[in-house]
């Protein structure tokens, strides 16, 4: 699928990617991420399966990335 493509990823808007509003606080941008990454860690999804895991692996990246953005701006 075309929304595979590795550099599609970068393209997703980082505060998509956690849930919060674009004028969101640096306190409500911190909660959601650490909402998600607890949600998203790989190792909450490895009793899943190999391909739940991999999903879970993929989307917690996508939530560390979106979070380093929006902390240094």
């Amino acid at each position: 699928a075309p929304h595979d493509a590795p550099g599609n990823r970068q393209a997703l808007d980082p505060y998509q990617t956690l849930g919060v509003a674009p004028d969101a606080g640096q306190d409500e941008i911190r909660q959601a991420y650490r909402r998600l990454a607890a949600q998203y860690h790989p190792d909450k999804a490895a009793h899943l399966g190999e391909e739940l895991r991999l999903l879970a692996e993929k989307k917690f990246k996508a939530i560390q990335e979106a979070y380093e953005k929006l902390r240094k701006s």
